[in-house]
């Protein structure tokens, strides 16, 4: 199923990032559609999501997806520790904090720690969000211009 092909479902005991090709533009919006290879159900779910298989609470559709019987165990497990997250910075600043405090709690001498560290590769247009433009107005340029 779906949830057994995101990140936890194989393996990892956390997530954060999109699910197939459903990332947000650097303006925060979300598109109207995505495509991908995570399956239909991912990847009509726009927007950034962090899994945590440590989590003591659940997702607001648990109980929804417990009462239709049609995950086994371990999907519902995945899906209940799947959260829609906020996106308050640019992505890789975010996913870098994230990976920092990873680090920082991980106890070494209890278990090694595997962590795949993905960046976000640059793509065009090259913009910078709204929120680093620079402080000074130019009347002839553009404060947030394709850097091309």
């Amino acid at each position: 199923g779906a949830w057994a092909n995101t990140p936890m479902g194989m393996g990892y005991s956390s997530f954060m990032g999109w699910f197939g090709d459903s990332m947000e533009s650097c303006d925060g919006a979300e598109p109207g559609f995505a495509v991908g290879g995570s399956g239909p159900l991912m990847d009509t779910l726009p927007s950034f999501w962090r899994q945590d298989s440590k989590a003591s609470f659940e997702a607001p559709w648990c109980d929804l997806l417990r009462a239709t019987k049609m995950l086994d165990a371990e999907e519902l497990f995945v899906a209940c520790r799947t959260f829609k997250a906020e996106l308050n910075d640019v992505a890789d600043e975010e996913i870098r904090r994230r990976s920092r405090e990873i680090i920082l709690q991980h106890h070494y001498d209890q278990a090694p720690l595997f962590l795949v560290h993905a960046l976000q590769l640059m793509h065009l247009p090259m913009q910078y969000p709204e929120h680093f433009a620079p402080p000074t107005f130019s009347g002839t340029k553009p404060q947030n211009e394709d850097l091309r």
